[in-house]
């Protein structure tokens, strides 16, 4: 049987060498379209994959055999988010997978980078966290490198996709019958949270549906401490709800970009007079199951993939580093986000 290049595969179906490379090797983060197009390809030229089972380094020697996983900055949220760990976990796995070893660090400037890092004795990054200063930016440019966090910087990137959630959060609050909508978010300087609220605007305004914004103007804890100061941050949600749930013609479905902040907001709206799933509905996102579990009725939550955004995150750096991605633009990977049903009754706000 003839072999078919793998880059002839992501050419015809118009998806990257990483993806070809999931669906081959049978792993998770790829949407059923985009696995149907690679199937249909590979259908289409008649032969079998030249690179089913080799991993995504092709084979191919690193100079260093090493990746370095880097936190940049210290992000309270970031350290605890079951999501990022999972994320982490990913990387780490594949890294194994492909006989890599994968060094650890948390860098806040370029002064605090890993020896290893420090001198050049790694082959690529994976980066996490907020957008770093312009020294740091400019100590890692040398580096080929992929995110697995939102980010403005150069470098690929491994992500959930924030466009993907808001459309998953509208669609369920209309299709669950709320015509008034509202985003409540206590922490926007985190990038990806803000992000999602832009998109769900973007999404509310061109459906036509009444949406209020309850957003802080800064956070009100301070992201960089070891945890976060919960009392603070449950005073900041109630300070931004309350007037929003007071209105005359208030708002019955909620997105909240974080489970964080929903599990307080349930602390907090019968202290308001008002209980979720007689009153009003919040979905959630970042799948925090353990952080939803006690609550009732449990809300919906937009599960985030960790563990396969770090996969794919190794993968795509491989891609790079072994020469098989050849472009010199930036390639932004989505890993397909999961609705997870709540067990609030349907039907309570159709109108």
């Amino acid at each position: 049987m003839k072999k078919i290049p793998i880059s002839r595969i992501a050419a015809e179906a118009g998806v990257s060498l990483a993806t070809v490379s999931r669906v081959l090797n049978r792993r998770p983060g790829v949407s059923p379209e985009l696995e149907k197009a690679v199937q249909t390809a590979i259908r289409k030229h008649g032969g079998e994959p030249a690179e089913q089972c080799r991993s995504a380094s092709g084979g191919r020697r690193l100079r260093h055999g090493a990746i370095a996983l880097l936190l940049l900055a210290e992000d309270c949220f970031l350290t605890y988010s079951s999501v990022a760990q999972k994320s982490f976990h990913g990387v780490i796995c594949a890294a194994r997978e492909n006989h890599l070893s994968c060094i650890h660090g948390i860098v806040r400037s370029g002064g605090e980078l890993p020896p290893a890092v420090r001198q050049h004795k790694v082959d690529g990054l994976i980066l996490a966290g907020q957008t770093p200063d312009r020294a740091l930016v400019e100590a890692l440019a040398d580096f080929p490198a992929c995110w697995i966090t939102s980010h403005s910087e150069n470098g690929d990137s491994a992500l959930a996709g924030n466009d993907r959630i808001a459309r998953l959060a509208l669609d369920y609050l209309v299709r669950r019958g709320h015509r008034r909508l509202a985003y409540v978010n206590a922490l926007p300087e985190i990038t990806a949270i803000r992000t999602r609220g832009e998109y769900f605007q973007f999404f509310a305004e061109k459906a036509g549906i009444r949406t209020e914004f309850c957003v802080a103007r800064r956070a009100a804890i301070d992201l960089s401490a070891s945890g976060p100061d919960l009392a603070a941050l449950e005073r900041s949600l109630e300070e931004l709800i309350a007037p929003c749930l007071n209105a005359p013609d208030r708002p019955t479905g909620f997105f909240v970009p974080m489970d964080f902040q929903v599990a307080l907001l349930y602390r907090i709206l019968p202290r308001l007079g008002f209980l979720p799933g007689r009153d009003l509905e919040i979905i959630g996102c970042d799948g925090e199951l353990a952080a939803l579990a006690g609550l009732s009725p449990r809300p919906a939550t937009i599960e985030i993939p960790g563990d396969a955004i770090g996969r794919q995150a190794v993968e795509q750096l491989l891609q790079r580093l072994t020469g098989q991605e050849h472009t010199p633009h930036r390639i932004d990977i989505v890993i397909e986000p999961r609705l997870i049903e709540g067990d609030a009754p349907a039907g309570a706000f159709r109108s």
